[in-house]
C-alpha cells in the first residue's frame, strides 16, 4: 500500500540521518538535501552513485530549492532496493 511505501521511505531516510515527518497524503515524499548540495547537485550525485532517480526541488520553482522529491508509486521492493543502494553508497544527510 501507499502507507507501507511511505513508512518504509521515512524509516530508511531517518536511518540515513534525515529528520523527516511522514506526509499525510500524496504519492511523493519531500526531503531536505544535505547541506553541502543544492537540489540539482544532490539529484545528480544520487544518480551517479546509485542509478536511483530523485527529482530536484528546483524543478518546482524557487521554493523547491533545497529539497528533493521521491516517488512512492513503485512497488515496495523497488523502494527498498533504492534505499539499499543509498546505504551501500553511503549517501546520508
Amino acid at each position: 500500500t501507499y502507507k507501507e511505501r511511505r513508512d518504509l521511505a521515512v524509516e530508511r531516510l531517518r536511518a540515513l540521518g534525515w529528520d523527516i515527518c511522514p506526509p499525510k497524503a500524496g504519492f511523493y515524499l519531500w526531503a531536505e538535501v544535505p547541506p553541502k548540495f543544492d537540489s540539482l547537485g544532490f539529484a545528480e550525485y544520487v544518480f551517479e552513485k546509485t542509478a536511483v532517480v530523485i527529482t530536484p526541488g528546483t524543478g518546482y520553482g524557487e521554493y523547491g530549492e533545497g529539497y528533493f522529491r521521491i516517488s512512492l508509486c513503485l512497488p515496495i521492493t523497488r523502494v527498498a532496493e533504492a534505499f539499499d543502494r543509498w546505504g551501500h553508497a553511503q549517501i546520508h544527510y
